[in-house]
C-alpha cells in the first residue's frame, strides 16, 4: 500500500494490494490528510484497488478513521476497481463521510481521462506517472 503524489500538489495515487487492516487504513488516512494538507485546492485522489483481496468491512470503524473524507481541500475520488464488492464498499463509505460521489473505472487510463474531463486544470497526466507503479 502506497500514498503519493501523481501530480506534485494536486492528485493523490493511493494504492491498496492484498490485505488492508483497519491499523493500515489509520496510517493511509494520515497519509492522505498530510498530502491533502500541503497540496493546492482542489486535491484529487486516484484510489487502485484492483489487486486489494480484503478490506474492514465495519462502517461504524471506517467511520471513525476515514476523516480525510471531510478535509476541506479534497476534490475528486477516482476509483479503479472491477470488483464489485469493493465498488460497493467504496461507494457506501463515500455517501456516509464524502462531500463528492466516488467514480469508478475499471483502469488507470479510464481514470486519468475521467479526471481531466471532471477537472480540466489538470493537464495531462500520462507523462507524469511510472505506469510500473500499477
Amino acid at each position: 500500500m502506497s500514498v503519493s503524489w501523481l501530480v506534485e500538489k494536486r492528485v493523490i495515487l493511493v494504492i491498496l494490494k492484498e490485505h488492508v487492516n483497519l491499523e493500515d487504513i489509520k496510517v493511509i488516512n494520515e497519509k492522505i490528510i498530510d498530502h491533502l494538507n500541503e497540496g493546492e485546492a482542489d486535491i484529487h485522489i486516484i484510489v487502485d484497488l484492483k489487486k486489494l483481496l480484503t478490506f474492514p468491512n465495519t462502517l461504524q470503524a471506517l467511520h471513525k478513521v476515514l476523516t480525510f473524507l471531510q478535509h476541506p481541500n479534497l476534490g475528486y475520488n477516482i476509483t479503479i476497481a472491477d470488483n464489485r464488492l469493493m465498488q460497493f464498499v467504496s461507494t457506501v463509505i463515500n455517501r456516509i463521510l464524502g462531500r463528492y460521489p466516488v467514480q469508478f473505472v475499471k483502469t488507470y487510463e479510464e481514470g486519468i481521462e475521467l479526471l481531466h474531463h471532471l477537472d480540466p486544470s489538470i493537464n495531462s497526466l500520462s507523462h507524469h506517472v511510472d505506469k510500473s507503479m500499477f
